[in-house]
């Protein structure tokens, strides 16, 4: 296995350097909701693509000689990361841990649903650790609910999607 290299570059030019280096040279990506203006069709959304760590490439080869001349002749691309001149590594565990986020869609933002959470119901979570409790939520800070997970008080970060409402019998 190969080690990745994060690849510094200005911010903005991820896309554009990565064509350059071609298929050795990856980035995550995350997807949001952008306001478009268009003269005829008026102001709307669009999904957009944006890098997920603004400023990084990570390039699976280190010394080939496209990625040197890349360093040495693009002003966009500051160089590797590096201590004591030496390219710290990324391993591939780590870029398939990102890749697979990006697949699995957590990094995309447009694809949240949207569920009208209240403080004080009951929801049954559907996924990850806690799969299968029930959690009432307490409060809503910074986009995280502070729910009473079977007698625990935590405050977590749960996809909203991974949510279900628990009917209440009447």
């Amino acid at each position: 296995m190969m080690p990745w290299y994060a690849l510094a570059v200005h911010s903005g030019t991820e896309a554009k350097i990565s064509i350059k280096l071609g298929a050795a040279c990856w980035y995550p990506q995350r997807v949001v909701w952008a306001k478009r203006r268009h003269r005829r069709k008026g102001e709307g959304k669009q999904r957009k693509l944006y890098p997920l760590i603004s400023g990084y490439l990570f390039v699976m080869q280190e010394h080939s000689a496209s990625v040197r001349d890349l360093i040495s002749d693009d002003k966009n691309v500051f160089g590797f990361v590096s201590v004591d001149g030496k390219p710290l590594g990324v391993s591939d565990r780590e870029i398939a841990f990102l890749r697979q986020q990006e697949s699995d869609g957590v990094y995309d933002e447009t694809a949240l649903q949207h569920l009208a959470v209240m403080i004080g119901q009951e929801y049954l979570i559907m996924q990850g650790l806690f799969a299968g409790c029930t959690a009432k939520v307490k409060s809503i800070e910074n986009k995280q609910f502070v729910v009473d997970i079977q007698g625990i008080s935590q405050r977590v970060k749960i996809p909203v999607a991974n949510f279900e409402k628990i009917r209440q019998a009447s």
